[in-house]
């Protein structure tokens, strides 16, 4: 049964595009997370650790990000001066974990070619439920938010924040 992790506010005058991940599936693999941070001596989760244990479980990352925003205990590294902050609570019904999906993957494009990357922080909730799917970009310039945010915006802002 999907339980919502939104943090309460109005809900999108819009119908739903996506089915939320089931809370027991997060549950299972915020525990898988919680098992891998502490065996791989880093103090925080990062991409790469997502990126190791979705191939490990045979999972998508973005289910393992919507996980990790269920347990206040895992922290993301923020280190970077680029950040993704995606909600990954009620914005899933609008398509947040495909949006996440996205990050990820232009994440390890980045990396596997040697351009400059940026961190990817799922939060619980960004309290603009009204305007799902909501991202904020953190950059050292500011802080630009995206709501009804597509696929499309996540390229296009990572491609203006970075390149």
């Amino acid at each position: 049964m999907p339980i919502s992790l939104a943090g309460g506010g109005k809900k999108p005058s819009r119908p739903s595009s996506h089915k939320p991940l089931e809370m027991d599936r997060l549950i299972r693999l915020a525990t898988e997370l919680e098992e891998t941070l502490e065996s791989s001596g880093e103090p925080k989760l990062n991409a790469t650790i997502i990126d190791e244990l979705a191939a490990d479980l045979g999972v998508p990352a973005a289910h393992l990000y919507v996980a990790a925003a269920t347990m206040s205990e895992l922290e993301f590294d923020t280190s970077s001066p680029v950040l993704l902050e995606v909600c990954a609570g009620g914005c899933q019904a609008w398509g947040a974990v495909d949006l996440i999906e996205r990050a990820h993957d232009l994440f390890v494009t980045r990396s596997e070619s040697d351009q400059t990357t940026f961190g990817i922080v799922p939060r619980k909730c960004l309290d603009k439920c009204e305007r799902a799917a909501v991202v904020q970009i953190r950059t050292p310039d500011g802080t630009a938010g995206l709501s009804e945010t597509t696929l499309g915006q996540i390229d296009e802002a990572v491609a203006q924040a970075l390149d």
